[in-house]
């Protein structure tokens, strides 16, 4: 019964381990999310320090044909940057998606799992109990 009773403790203990490293991929796909949204800020802020300096050479040197095509170029750029990182996020956004179903489904497992052996523990111990009680009768009745 000690044996059985082990077996399924270490059962429950590696789901939890298990339950464990699903949650820290989710916190990883998480915080990866989170920088791409800041590194996506950034080059927008850059994009426009950029327009903005383009078009105050546009002014200055009279060549506007020239800088708006620069400016059509970076915008075609920007525009292809920002469907890359939309894409990249949908991707992050799906795998985190994923995971999250992985998670639930595991923590669902791992709860029936546990309930399992709980009622296999509760078991065991009633067996052991009506063990306990028939030996003691027996002693009592080869004593007597």
């Amino acid at each position: 019964l000690t044996s059985e009773l082990d077996a399924e403790k270490k059962i429950v203990s590696t789901l939890r381990e298990k339950l464990q490293k699903e949650e820290k991929l989710v916190a990883s796909l998480q915080g990866k999310l989170a920088a791409e949204e800041e590194r996506s800020q950034k080059a927008k802020s850059a994009v426009k320090e950029l327009e903005a300096k383009i078009a105050e050479t546009t002014k200055a040197t009279g060549k506007e044909a020239k800088k708006k095509d620069e400016v059509t170029k970076a915008e075609s750029k920007t525009n292809n940057a920002d469907s890359e990182k939309e894409e990249y996020i949908l991707d992050l956004k799906e795998k985190l998606e994923e995971t999250e179903g992985k998670l639930a489904k595991s923590e669902e497992r791992l709860k029936k799992e546990q309930e399992q052996t709980e009622g296999k523990l509760a078991e065991l111990e009633k067996r052991w109990k009506q063990a306990s009680a028939e030996l003691e009768k027996v002693q009592k009745q080869v004593r007597e």
